[in-house]
């Protein structure tokens, strides 16, 4: 599929006869979509607006995958499921660009179902995200500083899978169409906290990691050119007590006590934990 091309998707999805139709592609290079925002509107919000106008015409359900940077990321409290205006005020281009997404795919067939997610990761050893990044630093470097006034709600990337499989199989049945959902682990961390649950999930010590607030920031670091919402947790409604064993995300956009390891399989994180794009330790 060519989604800079996104008249090339009705044909296609014609052909493909799909039962359901999740979107989960995008533009996710937070900060060169400050220099190439017209390629970044093609990709998070024509191709999704074509999509779900496809999906219309088929008679298919359609889920735009979405995320907490359409939110300015300066509330005092988490953000809830269905929250546009006036809480969402996007600090950058890619949020903007994604919240236009949300409401082209509405817009074009009020059915969508509009998932957003936070900080995802998988933490395997070579993963990019922000995760898999601190197991690589925990054998490269001795002490490490991470930033700890940015709060999230992180979400594990087999969880998120299994509720976004589970929604698209109960289509719109289940009161779900045309709603806007938050689909994340549950609870909120700090970037620093993750990075302790990291090292220790490892047998490392989690004292070898500093925290440091954004604006200390080593300036030798890789600079960004789009800021970062600083709190953006998000508020899967219901929440539910804390199960003993973790458990998959269910069709109300919640998972309770449910995280990965380091290794990329379930662990025992003492919070639950988005990074779309997390490619170095303060990228996030």
């Amino acid at each position: 599929a060519d989604f800079v091309q996104p008249a090339s998707l009705a044909p296609l999805l014609d052909r493909a006869a799909p039962d359901v139709i999740v979107n989960a592609a995008a533009y996710t290079a937070v900060d060169r979509a400050e220099e190439e925002e017209a390629l970044a509107h093609i990709i998070n919000a024509d191709a999704p607006g074509a999509m779900a106008r496809a999906a219309a015409e088929l008679g298919v359900p359609f889920v735009q995958i979405s995320t907490d940077y359409v939110f300015g990321g300066d509330a005092s409290s988490p953000y809830e499921p269905g929250d546009l205006d006036p809480q969402a005020r996007p600090a950058t281009v890619y949020g903007r660009t994604k919240l236009d997404g949300e409401r082209a795919a509405l817009q074009a067939d009020p059915r969508t179902t509009v998932v957003r997610t936070a900080w995802v990761y998988t933490g395997g050893p070579q993963s990019p995200d922000f995760v898999g990044t601190m197991r690589r630093l925990e054998s490269q470097r001795d002490r490490i500083s991470v930033v700890d006034d940015q709060r999230g709600s992180p979400t594990y990337a087999p969880d998120l899978a299994v509720g976004l499989w589970e929604l698209a199989s109960i289509g719109p049945v289940a009161g779900v169409a045309g709603q806007v959902l938050h689909a994340t682990n549950a609870g909120e961390v700090t970037w620093w906290e993750v990075a302790r649950a990291v090292f220790a999930d490892v047998g490392a010590d989690p004292e070898r990691i500093g925290p440091v607030r954004r604006r200390d920031v080593d300036p030798a670091a890789p600079r960004q050119q789009a800021p970062r919402p600083q709190q953006a947790p998000q508020r899967p409604a219901p929440q539910q007590p804390a199960p003993q064993q973790p458990q998959p995300i269910s069709t109300e956009a919640t998972t309770t006590n449910a995280t990965g390891s380091a290794g990329g399989h379930r662990g025992s994180w003492d919070s639950d934990l988005e990074c779309l794009v997390c490619r170095e330790p303060y990228s996030c």
